[in-house]
């Protein structure tokens, strides 16, 4: 197996190394943006290479001068502000061959399409909307298409041709996505793949401030793993959701204020190594199917956490609410209090066809914003918990409905989840 590392050092300059794994020496973990791992060193190298190319990469014009090649892969991209984008101004990456970055327009090029229900589809109709009201005829979907392109709202910003074409465009779109532009900044709805076939990659995210000592530590960590074993467990089930809440350890904080106002306070959970992970906030952890999470209680002793279940691909997180101590006493007591819940004069099993929602796989749980209780579609908030308002449904809300904040919508929680 060889082993390829990207590295960037202080003037700017960006180097490549590929060696056999047994023979990976490294000088520097800060300077890395980049790994990359294969049993065939061309393949390394040509990956390290399409990275490379991302790397402080100019945006091309609006005309593209890529032309499709039969077995071409191509990495596009979205803009706003066309007239003179940058890349604050992308807000779709993605990967793809022949017609493909031109595909979400088309999908969007019909009358009358049902309101868009992502941030994605919602920036492109908003442009469609603005061509259609400055057209003195009817705009088809190849005019509206001919017009992405001309005015760059769509750009192929790589392309690559060969055996490993479309392991290039894979991982110069992780690379964009996680390491340079950030998985919240943009409207994907994941945050890049972390293998294809035979290539294992590893991302510097774009929010680790390499010259933060906990933040270097954990990428550290990440990197000595990775080039002992690119294919361990531990990356993917611990490394990399530590990574992303480092990340995101700022907009946490704001969080934490904001929850803080409406009587919910951070949980110790004892979780993280300090030695590899310094200053890792104190109620951070990773549980569920490896899951970055948030554990708050509140003062008054009530028996149970709310969970915050972050998503690594989108800015949100999902409410999941478990007991407040994790012990046999703790599991009793928190569904004795459920069981006292009575909202508007009814308990809560009626609300769910009696059925307890109050689900016990081992740990109990309850999300309380999913209709069943369990988790299915269950509310995404955005992790501003002062703005992002989304509409939901909950089975306790007086006509099931909510157009809510996160913070609004756990303070309704908790001032209906009181036992008197």
């Amino acid at each position: 197996m060889y082993i390829g590392l990207l590295t960037k050092n202080a003037n700017g300059d960006i180097a490549s190394h590929t060696c056999p794994i047994d023979q990976v020496a490294i000088a520097n973990h800060q300077q890395i943006l980049f790994a990359a791992a294969a049993d065939d060193e061309l393949l390394v190298q040509q990956a390290l290479t399409a990275v490379a190319s991302m790397c402080d990469v100019a945006l091309p014009p609006p005309t593209p001068g890529f032309q499709n090649q039969p077995g071409d892969y191509y990495v596009y991209g979205y803009f706003n502000n066309l007239n003179a984008p940058t890349w604050n101004d992308c807000f779709y990456i993605g990967k793809g061959k022949g017609n493909r970055w031109t595909a979400h327009v088309r999908e969007r090029s019909e009358e009358n399409l049902p309101q868009a229900t992502s941030a994605k589809n919602r920036h492109i109709d908003a442009w469609v909307a603005a061509q259609r009201d400055a057209a003195t005829a009817p705009l088809t979907a190849q005019k509206l298409i001919a017009a992405a392109k001309q005015q760059g709202l769509v750009r192929k910003l790589g392309q690559w041709s060969g055996p490993f074409a479309e392991a290039c465009a894979f991982g110069a779109e992780h690379f964009l996505i996680r390491g340079s532009l950030g998985v919240y900044e943009l409207a994907n709805n994941t945050g890049g793949n972390n293998q294809i076939g035979n290539l294992r990659i590893l991302v510097r995210d774009k929010g680790l401030d390499i010259n933060t000592p906990s933040h270097a530590t954990a990428w550290c960590l990440a990197v000595d793993t990775f080039v002992f074993n690119p294919d361990a467990k531990i990356l993917n089930n611990r490394i990399r959701p530590s990574l992303h809440l480092l990340s995101y350890q700022t907009l946490f904080a704001g969080l934490d204020h904001s929850l803080a106002q409406i009587g919910l306070f951070p949980q110790a959970r004892n979780y993280f190594d300090p030695n590899n992970y310094p200053d890792m906030p104190s109620h951070a952890s990773v549980e569920g199917a490896s899951d970055p999470c948030l554990s708050y209680v509140t003062n008054d002793q009530r028996p149970f956490r709310v969970q915050l279940k972050l998503s690594r691909c989108k800015d949100g997180a999902v409410v999941n609410v478990r007991p407040r101590v994790d012990s046999v006493r703790g599991r009793h007591d928190y569904f004795q209090y459920f069981q006292n819940i009575n909202i508007h004069g009814s308990p809560l099993v009626n609300y769910y066809g009696q059925n307890s929602p109050i689900r016990n796989p081992g740990t109990p749980f309850f999300k309380p914003f999913a209709p069943d209780g369990n988790g299915i579609n269950d509310t995404l908030f955005p992790l501003n918990a002062g703005q992002g308002v989304v509409t939901g449904y909950a089975n306790w809300i007086q006509g099931g409905h909510f157009n809510l904040n996160l913070r609004d919508a756990l303070n309704l929680f908790l001032n209906t989840f009181h036992v008197i």
